[in-house]
């Protein structure tokens, strides 16, 4: 482990950050079907269609109840994916950190940087989705829910980008990611209470659901758009502590692959 200087990002992180950006408004279109294209497909075949079968959940129409964590799912795929492709394509073929690093920039300045940016880009996800599910008449304190699920979405982006950062610190290819996305954050997305409540699993699916950060951020997400107590007062330590353990081995190891 380096000292603690060599972990912290400096200003360089944000020149990171707009770089991307600024690569980001070549495509955004794309990138906006993309953010909206699946949340809104499942909001029509689970909210709409299963949803006409159920006459409630929890006191809330079903539509309503899967919204907030549509948004946050939403939020964690827009980081996750950006972070483990986009980084890895700026890391390893296209060599964009060798040329960062070329520059007085460190390697605490890259990974923070991609970090911030997967952050950003939870936030432009989250958004989106709650401008489309506030637009269907689907969140009750439609004030509270701009506030609180874009700012939800900025933590999913930043929590998963560092977690997704660590992951592209030890891939040799693309093809090393189809464990994180299916081993990893496929059962997060069908677990975390998404569609569900999370007591109607047994004890032990129940416990380890809540125990995953995906499942966190969409009871924080409900908790937030309905304006009730979340359920565990750790939820956000919990998370910040998640990512920061997952940030500090993503820069070593990152590290230890450009410089050698």
């Amino acid at each position: 482990m380096q000292n603690l200087r060599g972990y912290i990002p400096g200003y360089g992180a944000w020149l990171v950050t707009a770089r991307n950006l600024r690569m980001w408004r070549r495509y955004w279109v794309s990138s906006l079907a993309g953010l909206l294209g699946e949340p809104i497909l499942f909001l029509l075949s689970l909210g709409f269609g299963v949803g006409s079968l159920i006459s409630s959940v929890q006191g809330r129409s079903y539509p309503e109840f899967i919204a907030p964590g549509l948004a946050i799912s939403a939020a964690m795929y827009a980081a996750a994916f950006e972070a483990v492709y986009g980084g890895y394509t700026r890391m390893v073929p296209q060599k964009t950190y060798d040329a960062i690093l070329a520059t007085p920039l460190g390697i605490a300045d890259v990974v923070g940087g991609e970090v911030l940016y997967c952050g950003i880009k939870g936030l432009q996800a989250s958004a989106a989705v709650t401008l489309v599910v506030a637009s269907a008449g689907l969140l009750p304190d439609v004030w509270r829910a701009a506030v609180f699920l874009p700012l939800l979405g900025l933590l999913t982006g930043l929590v998963f980008g560092a977690l997704s950062m660590l992951v592209v610190a030890f891939a040799r290819s693309y093809d090393f990611f189809n464990y994180y996305i299916s081993l990893g954050l496929a059962p997060m997305f069908l677990f975390s209470g998404i569609f569900y409540p999370l007591d109607t699993l047994p004890p032990a699916a129940r416990a380890a659901s809540e125990w995953m950060p995906l499942g966190q951020l969409v009871a924080l997400s409900r908790a937030a758009a309905f304006g009730t107590p979340p359920p565990h007062g750790w939820g956000v330590p919990f998370l910040l502590a998640l990512g920061l353990a997952a940030y500090l081995p993503a820069v070593d190891r990152i590290r230890s692959r450009l410089l050698k």
